[in-house]
């Protein structure tokens, strides 16, 4: 055989070159369907072969965008009449009453900066109270296992349970307001972060765990050396699961008991059959998850060397 026709051994393969600035193939064919989509659902309400009232139109959805966006928060609203006749005062407005009425500043319920903070801030305080208490629960759980004994037959029973079944529970307990919110909130997401976490402690490798004990090494050093570090990948992936499922929790709980958030925009929208205004709450919700769930992923992909080697 040849020196030509003897095949290469040790040569590294060289990569497809790329042009610079191109974007990767998820996002490109994600772009794609979105440019095939868009028009086929601009044209169906348009065309008449659905009515707006059931499917509104991507135009429609980003006018009434514009104005809720830039609509004022509060504006002046002259209320029912009241019998006075001189210089009253409310709220720190000046009113001459000719007239029997009186003014006040009423919020704009369709105001949506307003309404995206207020589910926002619902969103960080029960998700992070989530994660921490989900992981500490997930790692006692893994590590003690007459705890694990004590506490698996509570977890699954209200793992089975629908969150929404227990918000009037919840209500009866802690009220309506922010508090009740963030409840739902936590409860919604805690069980897929200790679960995924509790499965991470459990795929620490044998054979680092023998090393170990090999070496006489202390329980406090043999879960800071090989349990937590293998739990890592584990609990960055419940972390992102969870943060979907407490989306799902902010959306529950403002569609129950709530005058303020974007939960609550969807649902007062549906009522007044606002279709462009509950399929642009419903399109925000959507661009929210896939953030945050992007940014999760990001930093899960730089410790995917920790995961354990599936057996």
């Amino acid at each position: 055989m040849s020196a030509a026709a003897q095949p290469a051994v040790g040569r590294a393969v060289p990569r497809r070159w790329r042009f610079p600035g191109r974007p990767s193939d998820r996002v490109l064919y994600g772009l794609i369907g979105f440019l095939i989509v868009l028009p086929l659902w601009e044209l169906l309400p348009t065309l008449g072969l659905v009515k707006r009232v059931t499917l509104s139109s991507p135009s429609a959805i980003v006018s009434v965008a514009i104005q809720d966006f830039t609509s004022p928060a509060e504006y002046l609203r002259i209320n029912a009449p009241l019998n006075l006749s001189s210089r009253v005062w409310n709220s720190g407005y000046e009113y001459i009453a000719s007239v029997d009425t009186w003014p006040i500043m009423v919020p704009n319920v369709l105001h949506l900066p307003s309404n995206l903070w207020v589910s926002a801030q619902e969103y960080m305080v029960g998700f992070l109270l989530a994660a921490v208490t989900g992981i500490l629960l997930g790692l006692a759980l893994g590590l003690f296992r007459r705890f694990r004994y004590l506490v698996e037959p509570w977890l699954d029973a209200i793992n089975a349970t629908p969150t929404i079944a227990l918000v009037p529970l919840i209500i009866l307990v802690f009220g309506i307001g922010f508090t009740q919110k963030i409840v739902v909130v936590w409860l919604e997401a805690i069980f897929v972060i200790t679960l995924t976490v509790l499965s991470g402690v459990g795929a620490a490798e044998k054979k680092h765990l023998d090393t170990a004990l090999s070496f006489k090494a202390s329980r406090r050093l043999r879960f800071t050396s090989v349990i937590l570090p293998s739990s890592v990948p584990f609990i960055l992936t419940g972390m992102r699961l969870g943060a979907t499922r407490a989306l799902v929790g902010v959306v529950v709980a403002e569609f129950l008991a709530s005058n303020a958030g974007l939960g609550f925009y969807i649902n007062f929208s549906g009522t007044t059959l606002r279709t462009d205004r509950v399929m642009l709450g419903v399109i925000l919700l959507g661009m929210f998850g896939i953030i945050v769930g992007e940014l999760i992923r990001r930093i899960e992909r730089r410790f995917d060397k920790w995961r354990p080697a599936l057996r």
